[in-house]
């Protein structure tokens, strides 16, 4: 290359090379950048309901009432003979908390058969008090329900003391 600018080819020497401006990172690898902001984007989201997911289950499973019909099911003798010994909570379990009542349900498992626990409970004075909890199991003799506690008549409260209207 002459020092006028000029890309004239001079007589013993090779041709002038092409000028090519330079590229950026983006320009040369935007195929992959986008699909991996995307992904990015994806797992973030993914990630924080894992983890809104994993703490329902955390409150759930660490409840009172979780708690009590656990050991209510687990040492009833009756629920042991259907479904044998040791008896093991399900992992999947659903439950709804709504101010001083509370349903949980979750699943069991032993080496008969396994079970579906329905448990209702209220709380009074910030301790809570299982009102209701029903067993389905299906182990050896077939399927069975078993009510340990039996639930209770939910319109007859102390405030209203058994009028159902007005």
């Amino acid at each position: 290359q002459r020092s006028n600018g000029s890309c004239e080819p001079m007589v013993d020497s090779l041709p002038c090379p092409l000028m090519i401006a330079p590229s950026t990172w983006i320009k040369r690898y935007w195929k992959w950048l986008l699909p991996s902001v995307v992904l990015g984007i994806i797992g973030c989201f993914a990630l924080g309901s894992l983890a809104s997911l994993l703490d329902v289950f955390r409150t759930v499973r660490g409840s009172a009432v979780y708690d009590q019909a656990w050991q209510q099911v687990h040492n009833h003798a009756s629920i042991q003979i259907e479904l044998g010994t040791p008896i093991m909570p399900g992992r999947l379990f659903s439950g709804q908390f709504h101010g001083n009542e509370a349903s949980i349900v979750f699943n069991m498992s032993g080496p008969h058969g396994k079970g579906t626990v329905q448990s209702r409970g209220r709380r009074v004075n910030g301790i809570w008090t299982l009102i209701g909890l029903r067993v389905y199991a299906r182990g050896i003799n077939g399927e069975q329900q078993f009510i340990i506690i039996k639930p209770l008549d939910l319109t007859t409260t102390p405030l209203n003391n058994g009028a159902n209207g007005p």
